[in-house]
């Protein structure tokens, strides 16, 4: 039990989906795909 109320588990639910989600998404042998911080772009990373 949350000491501040019940509205913390309906939290955890939802990042539990997030997670799960994710978890689908890395998958070995799957290309992934990366953005540029500077420029928003895909395929490279500048820093």
């Amino acid at each position: 039990m949350n000491p501040r109320g019940g509205s913390a588990a309906g939290y955890g639910e939802a990042h539990n989906r997030v997670g799960n989600v994710n978890q689908g998404q890395a998958r070995p042998g799957q290309a992934r795909t990366m953005k540029c911080y500077n420029c928003n772009g895909t395929g490279h990373i500048a820093r």
